[in-house]
């Protein structure tokens, strides 16, 4: 076999590919034997028949045609290896017009990897500050638990007053909107449809929604202008804001909340005594720390391997990183009543701040993407079946599919690469992870606000929300 290759602009690369007369004509006749196994003649018992007249019952030039095929999927990627090339993906293959007899040539064209630096990434410096479990905290937890066993007794014949435990939904929109070009006339929505559980001042309340519940009846609905703390959403805003708050009291309760004695906690299968009930609670806080703690270890190893293995991309792949992020930026946008595109038509800092930082972590998401892969190759670290299958039956319990619905998620391909990458970057960070050199600093020493990278949208531009869980009952409980 004799190989050439030619390196072509943004990462692309022809290889062409000889293979001698013989090696295809023994193929050829390999490929003969098996075509003629089950070939019977009539008159003559089966194995029987002068082979000449069993050849001729085969399409010999498909059969040529097959032979090549086979030759190209068995030889590309030796040659692609003899030639030292580190290839992507293969974008089309061409064959020369071939004669038996004759040597076979063809060409293929190749999307290069990018040429990723070689750098020790096995002890990558991580400064993190530990997460503490504080004997607050797990008060706090234990109060909530309090809170959750607590009798309730709905409240169907007054008016909310002081005391009562009140389910809410909130939204809130600011107030003194200036029109900007490339925004609606709708005011921007601080923060989306929260449900949250308030107890009317009391240490589970929130004074500035309190008094606006206070007098409200159940399904009642109220809106009305108040000063929203700067802190009560993450992330916070600059100032205190004063929105107009849109307000449905979903439900007002009297709660008697349990006294958690040792009997109690026996008699409610939670633990055997408060002792117990500490530790678990402490186990379970540690767990959350040690998840943050993780994440943010994450965070500084992403941002070191971009740093410190910095490469030239393929520009095509890079447009089309550019065009996933704009999209998933153009849906936060519309969720607030604004118009990315329009937006971006305009020449101002806005406008070029927003194009810079999509350019920004376009080339840095997709740079983890390529090392991620590098590495991944290095370490001979890879995706098992089982692991594939283990991560859709997973999927499929948590959105309730069915079998019909399990079989067709099994059959597409977008779904199942997407889960791949996920599978493998997921190994590849807790490779990372576990070699990573820790070290854990104060939180006064962390980089402050200022200093950190630029997000994709300022911090005051950013899609709000309430920084708070609010998927089950027990998480509802919310203090100002």
């Amino acid at each position: 076999m004799k190989t050439s290759s030619n390196l072509l602009e943004n990462f692309h690369a022809e290889i062409t590919v000889t293979i001698p007369a013989d090696e295809l004509e023994n193929k050829f006749r390999k490929n003969m034997e098996e075509a003629v196994k089950d070939i019977d003649i009539p008159g003559f018992r089966k194995g029987k028949a002068p082979k000449s007249l069993i050849e001729r019952q085969v399409n010999k030039n498909k059969l040529w045609k097959i032979t090549r095929e086979e030759t190209i999927e068995d030889t590309l990627t030796k040659a692609v290896q003899q030639e030292k090339l580190s290839v992507m993906s293969t974008e089309e293959v061409n064959q020369d017009t071939h004669t038996p007899g004759e040597d076979f040539t063809y060409r293929a064209k190749l999307r290069l990897m990018p040429e990723i630096p070689d750098v020790d990434y096995k002890e990558i410096p991580v400064r993190i500050a530990k997460m503490e479990v504080t004997d607050e905290q797990i008060g706090y937890s234990i109060e909530n638990l309090r809170i959750s066993l607590a009798e309730s007794t709905p409240i169907t014949n007054r008016p909310a007053q002081d005391g009562d435990w009140t389910l809410i939904q909130i939204e809130g929109y600011e107030l003194s909107r200036i029109k900007i070009p490339g925004q609606s006339d709708k005011p921007k929505n601080m923060f989306p449809p929260s449900q949250l559980t308030l107890q009317i001042n009391g240490e589970r309340g929130i004074p500035w929604l309190d008094k606006e519940i206070i007098g409200m009846k159940t399904n009642e609905t109220k809106t009305a202008h108040v000063m929203m703390p700067k802190d009560f959403i993450n992330p916070p805003l600059e100032n205190d804001t004063e929105i107009e708050a849109k307000i449905l009291l979903q439900g007002i309760e009297e709660k008697t909340l349990p006294e958690l004695t040792d009997e109690y906690l026996v008699e409610k299968k939670i633990a055997k005594d408060m002792d117990e009930l500490k530790k678990h609670v402490r186990t379970s806080l540690e767990q959350q720390a040690k998840a943050l703690e993780n994440d943010a270890a994450v965070a500084c190893i992403h941002d070191w391997l971009v740093e410190n293995m910095a490469f030239d991309l393929p520009d095509d792949i890079l447009e089309q990183k550019k065009e996933e992020i704009t999209e998933q930026l153009n849906q936060e946008f519309h969720a607030r009543g604004e118009d990315l595109d329009t937006i971006l038509k305009h020449v101002d800092e806005r406008a070029n701040k927003i194009r810079e930082n999509i350019g920004k972590q376009s080339r840095e998401l997709l740079q983890l993407d390529f090392i991620i892969t590098n590495i991944a190759e290095k370490e001979d670290l890879s995706i098992e079946q089982t692991e594939l299958l283990n991560h859709i039956q997973m999927v499929a319990q948590q959105s309730n599919l069915n079998k019909a619905q399990i079989k067709k998620l099994m059959e597409d391909t977008n779904f199942l690469t997407h889960s791949f990458s996920t599978l493998l970057s997921r190994k590849v960070t807790n490779f990372l992870l576990n070699h990573a050199k820790r070290e854990y600093i104060e939180k006064d020493e962390l980089p402050a606000e200022g200093e950190k990278k630029d997000e994709l949208i300022a911090e005051s531009e950013k899609p709000d929300a309430v920084d708070r869980d609010d998927s089950k009952e027990s998480d509802l409980i919310v203090t100002e």
